[in-house]
């Protein structure tokens, strides 16, 4: 019985030890990927402002900064009407989705079709909204300004 008593314990503190050093490597790779994350992100934001896209758009190659194709992708893909949250939440996601494309391939045109997002011009959007472009688009284009160089 005394051997139990002193073996357990023994086994206990092992058992203990071994948990501290699997939480701590862990730890460290979590930080590795934070780090390298980290460095992505800032490689990216560096240009975002200034970086234009290549757009195709009804047969034409543009080549337009990328809150203006923001603009694009929010007035086609959500209705102007949605509360201002929910078009910055879709700003930002549009963003991402286009610097990811961008950025893993230097040449990638983005498209209308069903493998990009879908993009409008600002002439369609006159055309869809009649009367109402002013009001949209200013609401269109508050909810680009305000997640600018958020991706």
């Amino acid at each position: 019985m005394k051997k139990y008593m002193i073996i357990i314990p023994i086994l206990f503190f092992i058992y203990l030890s071994t948990l501290n050093l699997k939480f701590s490597s862990a730890q460290q790779v979590n930080k590795d990927d934070y780090n390298e994350k980290e460095e992505i992100q800032e490689e990216i934001s560096e240009d975002v402002e200034e970086k234009l896209v290549m757009v195709s758009y009804g047969g034409d190659t543009l080549n337009i900064s990328i809150d203006e194709y923001v603009k694009g992708v929010l007035a086609c893909e959500m209705p102007a009407s949605f509360d201002i949250e929910a078009l910055k939440a879709m700003a930002i996601a549009a963003r991402t989705f286009a610097l990811y494309k961008i950025n893993t391939n230097k040449n990638y045109k983005l498209s209308t079709t069903t493998k990009d997002q879908c993009y409008i011009s600002v002439d369609k959007m006159k055309k869809n909204w009649g009367n109402s472009f002013d009001k949209n688009y200013e609401k269109i284009k508050t909810a680009v300004n305000e997640t600018q160089n958020q991706f």
